[in-house]
């Protein structure tokens, strides 16, 4: 089972994006001091046929380095050339373990509006609707890999045949400090 972010880490990035009309989240899990994490629920995500990304290999040990190279010019094409985004940022974690040291794929990007057209170095991906598993996770980046590590925990008590491949969608950002910020965890499910 993929489990993303099972160390503590600091990390910059500058997202900027608040989504009107975020769903109520209702805190069902025993939280952890400094955030709150939502019970699972199984879902369909919906696809998403425009997803401006950038791509980089990556270990949870080098996270912050990866992050820079692959969500850095996503940030800086969409402020360059006027990209219109139409929902939130979208972290995707292909071949994740959970050894620190072992490499997996990260793809970063946002849904972006017809008609957009990759700047160089970035590329257009459309995401498939896939069955996942999802919790609510609201606090400050510097708690986001225990949030994972309990999330992860549910999930297999739960019986969950997980995938793997794993995402985050920040649906409201104010800062990596912030206690405010609302990521949506997610994992993907297997049809066995």
């Amino acid at each position: 089972m993929p489990c993303p972010r099972s160390h503590p880490r600091a990390l910059w990035l500058t997202i900027g994006l608040a989504v009107a009309g975020l769903p109520t989240l209702t805190v069902e899990a025993e939280p952890a001091p400094g955030f709150h994490l939502s019970e699972p629920i199984e879902k369909q995500m919906a696809p998403v046929q425009r997803l401006l990304h950038g791509r980089a290999e990556a270990t949870f040990a080098d996270f912050p380095i990866a992050l820079g190279q692959a969500f850095g010019p996503v940030n800086r094409a969409i402020a360059e050339h006027g990209i219109q985004t139409t929902g939130p940022a979208i972290f995707i974690y292909e071949g994740t373990t959970s050894d620190p040291q072992a490499p997996f794929t990260l793809t970063t990007g946002f849904p972006t509006a017809e008609g957009t057209e990759a700047p160089a170095g970035l590329a257009l991906r459309t995401l498939p609707a896939v069955r996942v598993v999802s919790a609510y996770y609201t606090g400050s980046l510097r708690d986001i890999g225990e949030a994972w590590r309990i999330f992860n925990e549910q999930v297999a008590d739960a019986g969950y045949p997980t995938g793997g491949t794993a995402y985050e969608l920040y649906l409201y950002w104010e800062g990596d400090d912030s206690d405010n910020n609302v990521v949506e965890l997610q994992l993907t499910l297997n049809d066995g």
